[in-house]
C-alpha cells in the first residue's frame, strides 16, 4: 500500500516531427526528446509516452517506436517504460489517442505533453479540449530556430481543428473520437486511408 501511495503516476509525451526512412529522428524530433527525457526524470514520471504513425511512403517504421528506440539506445531507458501509440497522425490524433489509449491503460493522473516552442499554443487548445478536466496537463515546448515561418500553418491548422470539432464539449471524448474518424481528413480516408483501431 505504502508503494502504491508513493508513486507520482505521472506520464509525459513527446509528440513527434520527422525521421529518416531508416528511423532516425531529424534535428527537431530530437530537441523534443532530449527535453522529455530531461523532465521525465526531473519529475519522477513513471511512462514516457511516444507518438507517431509509419507516415513514410519508403518505410514501415513507425516514428513512435523510432522514438522508443532513441530512448532505449541514447538514454539506456527501459522499453517497459516506454508506451508507443502508433496509430496518431497529428497532434489531434496524439491527444486523442493518447486518451483513448494510454489513459485508459495506464489512468495517470497528470500528462506532461512535449513538443516545439512554435507548436504550443495549438497543442496546449487541443489537449485542453481533449481531456477537458480529466487531469492535470502541463506543457513544453522545445527551442526551434526560425519558428516565426511556423506561424501561418499554425494558425491555419488551428482554424481547421475548431471547425472539425465545433459544437462539442470539451472532454466529451466519445463526440471527439466520432468527429474525428467522420471529419478529419487524416483519419476518415479522405487523405489517408480510414483509421480503424
Amino acid at each position: 500500500i505504502l508503494n502504491s501511495l508513493s508513486i507520482k503516476n505521472i506520464a509525459v509525451i513527446v509528440l513527434a516531427n520527422l525521421m529518416d526512412k531508416y528511423g532516425s529522428l531529424n534535428n527537431e524530433s530530437i530537441q523534443r526528446a532530449e527535453l522529455a527525457y530531461k523532465i521525465f526524470k526531473k519529475k519522477g514520471a513513471n511512462k514516457l509516452i511516444t507518438s507517431g504513425w509509419d507516415y513514410r511512403s519508403d518505410s514501415s517504421i513507425f516514428i513512435a517506436e523510432a522514438f522508443m528506440e532513441f530512448f532505449v539506445e541514447n538514454k539506456n531507458m527501459l522499453k517497459e517504460n516506454i508506451y508507443c501509440e502508433n496509430k496518431s497522425r497529428d497532434t489531434v490524433g496524439d491527444a486523442v489517442l493518447s486518451r483513448l489509449n494510454a489513459y485508459k491503460k495506464f489512468k495517470f493522473k497528470k500528462l506532461i505533453i512535449v513538443t516545439s516552442d512554435y507548436h504550443l499554443k495549438r497543442t496546449k487548445e487541443i489537449f485542453k479540449f481533449t481531456y477537458g478536466s480529466l487531469i492535470e496537463l502541463e506543457y513544453f515546448g522545445a527551442k526551434t530556430e526560425g519558428k516565426e515561418s511556423h506561424s501561418e500553418s499554425e494558425k491555419e491548422s488551428l482554424i481547421a481543428f475548431r471547425n472539425t470539432f465545433k459544437n462539442i464539449e470539451s472532454g466529451n471524448l466519445k463526440s471527439i473520437f466520432h468527429n474525428l474518424i467522420s471529419k478529419h481528413p487524416y483519419y476518415n480516408g479522405e487523405i489517408f486511408e480510414k483509421l480503424i483501431l
